[in-house]
């Protein structure tokens, strides 16, 4: 099996973004870098956080 030489990106779906981005930050030490509401889809949001 190869080793892993880099990850580009990892999508999470939730119903719930507030939990997961305290979840991610707080515990995890990750940060939050941008919150974007996803234009004409109500109630859904991207994430982006920085490891």
């Amino acid at each position: 099996m190869n080793k892993i030489d880099g990850l580009h990106h990892l999508a999470i779906t939730t119903a719930d973004i507030k939990t997961q981005i305290e979840f991610f930050t707080d515990k995890l030490g990750m940060e939050l870098v941008a919150l974007y509401w996803m234009h004409g889809v109500e109630n859904t949001f991207h994430g982006f956080l920085r490891l």
